[in-house]
């Protein structure tokens, strides 16, 4: 009966937004100020605060230049549907916790490395790829804490641009996930190879340093709460595009939800393209008794939200709507083989020997 439950339990015991609660509640403006934000966060009984932090006190046209995820051409050309992996779908039979987060696994491991700051460039895609390939990797390999793999954002953003149309160095990037594409073709150098600098915009080494390549990247389900999970569980931090907004950019702590829960584009009717501005990863969950949220790492500094994290409710600001994930394959065992278990990854064999 468990095993059933954690398969077919209804959105609304996660605590998921519905379409039909949000009609009533006043959308965030992106030019709301701190004293607007805060009248509708009271008058739609939300939870959380907002601050004038660093983001808000920019320019409009910086905020806007930080973010910036471009429509494809033709939906029809260009929407790639990727299925679920053979091993994820094999995967979503197995009971999942109420709460997960990389950043605490087992008695106290993280498999997460610091929050990073983009600062003014819109390579905010860079960010969310690095962040899953980081977390596909050090779970794969089990580094954890000050052995976390730190990747190149810069390599991304600008040493692989040339090869693709669908991301642009800080000029964006759109719906296609083509930096998750390049991650497999062509790998990753670590940041100390290249570092990242928002203002020195240049792919400096070329391509003929060494890179990490990854096994396969695959888009998960439209605002399917249990396979973002699933993902989260067993392979790692899961890259996701967000709706944002003034109240978005103000967020210091709590919980955040907003109107945009419904994941349909209004022009196409594809669910992958819900109108999105940001890139941001996923690190974990907390079911939290019917009021769930997800735990999401940005790439605006520690400064920002909760050091850097925001909790957001499960479907809000579209962050359900258009999410992938990367695997990785090491080239030989890192660590020894765990008691047979239904799930094989290295954290688990440290939270079975804790």
């Amino acid at each position: 009966m468990l095993l059933l439950f954690t398969l077919f339990v209804g959105d609304s015991a996660w605590g998921v937004n519905s379409v039909d609660s949000q009609k009533s509640k006043t959308p965030f403006a992106f030019d709301d100020d701190i004293a607007e934000i805060r009248t509708k966060i009271a008058a739609n009984s939300y939870d959380f605060k907002v601050s004038s932090n660093w983001v808000v006190q920019l320019s409009q046209n910086l905020r806007e230049g930080m973010r910036f995820r471009r429509y494809p051409g033709s939906v029809i050309r260009r929407l790639r549907e990727r299925k679920l992996s053979d091993s994820l779908g094999s995967l979503l039979g197995q009971p999942l916790p109420s709460s997960f987060d990389l950043r605490n696994v087992g008695s106290g491991r993280s498999y997460i490395g610091p929050v990073r700051q983009q600062g003014s460039c819109g390579a905010c895609y860079a960010f969310g790829a690095c962040a899953a390939a980081e977390g596909a990797y050090n779970l794969a390999t089990g580094s954890c804490d000050q052995n976390c793999v730190d990747f190149s954002e810069a390599f991304i953003a600008f040493c692989l641009d040339p090869f693709y149309t669908g991301f642009d160095g800080c000029r964006g990037s759109d719906y296609e996930y083509e930096e998750l594409e390049a991650l497999v073709k062509y790998g990753v150098c670590y940041e100390k190879q290249l570092p990242y600098n928002s203002a020195h915009r240049s792919c400096t080494s070329g391509l003929d340093m060494p890179t990490v390549h990854f096994t396969s990247w695959h888009r998960l389900p439209c605002n399917d709460v249990l396979a973002i999970k699933a993902a989260i569980y067993h392979f790692g931090v899961v890259d996701v595009a967000v709706a944002t907004n003034s109240a978005f950019d103000a967020y210091a702590s709590g919980i955040y939800e907003d109107t945009k829960t419904d994941c349909i584009d209004p022009g196409s009717g594809v669910c992958y393209y819900a109108p999105t501005d940001h890139v941001a990863a996923l690190v974990g969950w907390d079911d939290n008794g019917g009021d769930g949220y997800w735990i999401l790492r940005n790439s605006w500094g520690s400064e920002w939200g909760e050091a850097g994290y925001m909790r957001i409710k499960y479907n809000s600001a579209h962050v359900a709507c258009a999410a992938c994930y990367l695997t990785f394959t090491p080239k030989k065992p890192l660590l020894p083989q765990p008691r047979p278990v239904s799930v094989v990854t290295p954290w688990l064999k440290l939270l079975l020997d804790d």
